[in-house]
């Protein structure tokens, strides 16, 4: 049994709408500098559903632009 999943990122859609101040505070903890597209996040699952993927297991794959790589948590003072 292979069992793995996606870690997505901010991500452009209604939801993560932030204002420009939270935005800029997300972006500057994110090596690629932007939200990923959901097309992005989409190809990510798409790859582990392929038979060359079929040797990847107990995996969680961050697309997240480097967010998670930077070893850091952010805790917004203001809400979304």
């Amino acid at each position: 049994m292979l069992v793995n999943c996606v870690a997505p990122g901010l991500t452009q859609v209604a939801r993560t709408a932030h204002g420009p101040k939270q935005r800029a505070a997300f972006l500057k903890h994110m090596a690629l500098q932007r939200y990923a597209a959901p097309a992005e996040i989409d190809a990510a699952v798409a790859f582990l559903c392929f038979e060359e993927a079929g040797f990847v297991t107990g995996h969680v794959l961050n697309v997240d632009g480097g967010f998670a790589a930077a070893g850091v948590l952010y805790y917004p003072a203001e809400g979304p």
